[in-house]
């Protein structure tokens, strides 16, 4: 089964021109997580694996700042940096390089807010790149 994402992107400015496009990656396999990390939590685990190779496209939107680290919390090989409900967005075909650096084996989220976040993710992935 093939599952296709679509990210949309909507630019206006305040004279009310607006200017709209997307972006569209086909994958055979999907991974959609909605995730709870508590108040003033440092490094919470969360068990992810993935070829940063058969990544075809990454979406994730948190409702609360957060900081989002690859492999190993203490010396991550990758870190974004997540703003309240700013999404971080990534499609193989649109030309900009994989924010991965290498395969992921788990990640870690740190919420240092005094409210919970829901970060939610949403990943497309090709077993066979």
């Amino acid at each position: 089964m093939a599952f296709t994402h679509t990210i949309r992107t909507i630019f206006s400015s305040a004279g009310g021109a607006s200017v709209q496009g997307s972006v569209a990656s086909v994958a055979d396999a999907e991974d959609n997580r909605d995730i709870v990390v508590p108040p003033t939590t440092t490094d919470h685990p969360v068990a992810l694996t993935l070829a940063f190779a058969s990544l075809k496209s990454l979406f994730i939107l948190s409702d609360q700042d957060v900081s989002f680290q690859t492999n190993n919390a203490a010396t991550p090989v990758d870190t974004l940096t997540l703003k309240a409900n700013v999404p971080f967005t990534w499609v193989s075909t649109g030309g900009v390089v994989n924010p991965f650096t290498a395969n992921i084996t788990s990640l870690f989220l740190t919420n240092a807010g005094a409210t919970a976040a829901t970060v939610q993710i949403r990943l497309a992935v090709d077993s066979t790149p």
